[in-house]
């Protein structure tokens, strides 16, 4: 399993740096994802950096990187239809169960509809 968070918005940072970013996530296709947009934090040679991006272009970008992720995810979920898979039920309602496969730990786990104890298929899938 390959994972890693990204930051957006660092002073600096342009659209073309974004679109490759983007672009190599794409290729890349990691399993689990995190973003966040870049703030100054007090004492930080970041502060003091040119280029600060406005905060409504960082949440745009942050945007655009979460959906292509999405895509990435959505794309990797749909590879598993299909497959049995032991899977430990952490919580179960009228919707469905929450679930989590071997590898997945229980902040990004997918939510399974189960007819049957045997029989779950996962409807949607959180990325963190």
């Amino acid at each position: 399993m390959l994972r890693s968070t990204f930051i957006v918005g660092f002073p600096g940072e342009t659209d073309a740096d974004v679109d490759f970013l983007i672009d190599w996530l794409r290729e890349a296709k990691l399993d689990r994802v995190g973003c966040f947009t870049f703030e100054p934090v007090a004492g930080a040679a970041a502060n003091d950096l040119p280029g600060a991006v406005p905060e409504e272009v960082k949440q745009a970008r942050w945007d655009r990187f979460m959906a292509a992720q999405a895509e990435v995810s959505t794309e990797k979920l749909a590879a598993k239809v299909g497959q049995v898979m032991t899977v430990l039920i952490d919580d179960v309602d009228e919707d469905g169960a929450d679930a989590r496969s071997r590898p997945m730990r229980r902040r990004s786990m997918a939510r399974s509809s189960c007819v049957r104890p045997r029989a779950c298929r996962s409807v949607n899938s959180s990325t963190s």
